[in-house]
């Protein structure tokens, strides 16, 4: 079945993305690909609405993306017109839309998702049938993003926010034993600041891990990271294995019905936005001024592996970058490793010193 569409657009294969769109259920089914084959014309509202169906049921990016693709690919039907055929999309429309977008003042980073966003659409459209040929290819795209470097946040705002948490909680910052927490709902909190300081790992894949994805004996967990990529990560040290332990035992000994690790008070799971509020209101409580995000706490667990001398390909695999360049950003922030190593080394010194 998926042959015959190979046959016509025998380049389709080349692309992981095409790939996953010709092996996906909701294309090999009888929906859009049968429609598509009988040559019906397809309404550029009505062709974005099946490819973020699409999207969504393959499971190929995170709820975050799709919910910013959605947003993106509504920009280009105002720009266009949702009644238009997408047959008639040329790729002067595209390099328009393009230009409207570096002229509306936005981010380089927006600009780049955006186009991104349409670029996979134009795919999707080329492989499911819908046209003949992509729009978007030999559009060029260069915008070179500003150099940002992520800001870790301070050991001594770390060390305030996991003692507060740990005073909320009712934990013991030297070991945890194995039983139901007495705070569930601090703990809670907690147990999700130490996975992200300890592993790096994101938002949406703190709230996403379920208890079957972690091994306690193996003191590792197996994440589901962006793209629907799979990765390893691992816990660190004998109290985070019993953090983890106990969180188990309080889910068990509260009844809570759901697969993911964290829930809430009402004992449903945790979301990305109730997280991010849950540690803007902790570093309120710990007294810290220093701006603190899921995503820092991100920064601040890889540039802590690069200052204890990580070599930066581990860390790129525990944080899941796809891209090795991605990860040696956090090289450019370590300027306290740097200043300790060139201390220790003082070449200058050395060469001071009189011949013995």
């Amino acid at each position: 079945m998926v042959l015959g569409v190979v046959g016509v657009f025998p380049s389709a294969l080349s692309s992981p993305f095409i790939r996953n769109i010709l092996l996906s259920p909701s294309f090999c089914g009888t929906g859009w690909r049968s429609q598509y084959q009988k040559g019906s014309p397809m309404k550029l509202g009505q062709a974005i609405r099946g490819y973020l169906h699409w999207i969504k049921d393959a499971r190929v990016m995170s709820e975050h993306t799709i919910r910013a693709y959605c947003g993106d690919l509504g920009v280009l039907t105002k720009h266009l017109d949702p009644d238009v055929s997408v047959g008639s999309i040329s790729a002067e429309d595209m390099v328009r839309f393009v230009a409207a977008q570096r002229g509306s003042g936005l981010t380089a980073a927006t600009i780049r998702r955006r186009a991104s966003a349409v670029r996979g659409f134009c795919q999707w459209l080329q492989a499911t049938g819908a046209i003949a040929d992509d729009p978007w290819r030999g559009v060029d795209v260069r915008i070179r993003p500003p150099k940002r470097l992520p800001r870790p946040a301070s050991n001594e705002s770390i060390k305030a926010l996991l003692a507060s948490l740990c005073r909320s909680a009712e934990v013991s910052r030297a070991s945890v034993p194995a039983e139901p927490f007495a705070r569930p709902y601090q703990a809670n909190t907690l147990v999700a600041v130490a996975l992200m300081l300890g592993t790096g790992v994101r938002v949406g894949e703190t709230v996403s891990l379920r208890c079957a994805d972690v091994d306690l004996n193996a003191r590792s967990a197996r994440v589901m990271g962006k793209g629907a990529l799979e990765r390893q990560v691992y816990l660190s040290g004998d109290w985070i294995k019993g953090l983890l332990q106990a969180q188990m035992e309080t889910r068990r000994e509260l009844g809570v019905q759901h697969h993911c690790l964290l829930f809430n008070r009402r004992g449903n799971a945790m979301t990305t936005a109730s997280l991010r509020n849950r540690v803007h209101k902790e570093r309120g409580l710990a007294g810290i001024d220093e701006h603190i995000t899921p995503h820092v706490l991100r920064h601040t667990a890889a540039t802590q592996l690069v200052d204890a001398g990580v070599d930066i390909r581990f860390v790129q695999r525990l944080l899941g970058h796809a891209s090795l360049t991605t990860t040696e950003q956090y090289t450019r922030v370590s300027d306290t490793s740097l200043q300790r190593v060139l201390a220790q080394a003082d070449t200058l010194t050395r060469s001071l010193a009189p011949n013995h």
